[in-house]
Parts: structure tokens; C-alpha cells; sequence
């Protein structure tokens, strides 16, 4: 592989409790796992997002311009999943992308068990 960049001093990712020891772009995922490429298929969930929004861009136009395509990619999805005309399927198709802050990292077992 050709190296593309080096990650800065003391940043040892974006998942807590996970310090990876290479960050390898998501094209490249097909010749990291060639057994499980996993880019082709809507519910495999190995890929975590973070992205950063420009200084001028609040959170809510972030979050409200992330979600113009994602109508379509669901409309998508209920297909191949053979999602009928029913509540399941409104409910599905009704679901948003939401935002959270990451200045703290990434962690699915901090959301996952706050109070709700």
C-alpha cells in the first residue's frame, strides 16, 4: 500500500476503548477482507462515520443537508429488503440521520446505555 497520510501525535482514533494500529481508506476494505468486502451490502454495519462541518455551518443546516439524499438511499434499501406498502414500511422510510457531537470520540456504549 501507498502511504496517504500520517495521523497526528496522540489522536488514537475515533472509537473509545479501540486504538487501531493503521487507518486504512474505505476503498480499500475489499483488499483488507477479501473474504467480506461488505461495501455491497446494506446492513453490514462495520463502518463507523465522522466527518467535520465548516466553522459556518450549524448543526441543524448539517443534519438538514445530510438528509436531502437520504430519502432515496432508504427508498433504496426497503426494496432490497422487500419491504411491503405497510407501517413497517412508512416507518422505515421516515427515519432521519442524526448528528452527534464527536469532540469526545466515538462510542456506541456511551449512547447506547445513557438514560433515556
Amino acid at each position: 500500500m501507498t502511504i496517504v497520510g500520517v495521523a497526528e501525535t496522540g489522536f488514537s482514533g475515533i472509537q473509545v476503548g479501540q486504538t487501531p494500529d493503521i487507518f486504512v481508506p474505505m476503498t480499500m476494505k475489499g483488499q483488507m477482507t477479501p473474504i467480506r468486502n461488505g461495501l455491497d451490502d446494506w446492513n453490514d454495519s462495520f463502518f463507523g462515520r465522522v466527518g467535520a462541518a465548516e466553522a459556518r455551518v450549524s448543526t441543524e443546516q448539517a443534519q438538514a443537508g445530510i438528509n436531502v439524499d437520504y430519502p432515496g438511499l432508504l427508498e433504496q434499501q426497503a426494496r432490497t429488503l422487500k419491504l411491503g406498502e405497510g407501517k413497517e414500511r412508512q416507518e422505515f422510510l421516515s427515519k432521519k440521520m442524526v448528528l452527534y457531537p464527536g469532540a469526545q470520540g466515538r462510542t456506541t456504549v456511551q449512547r447506547d446505555s445513557a438514560p433515556r
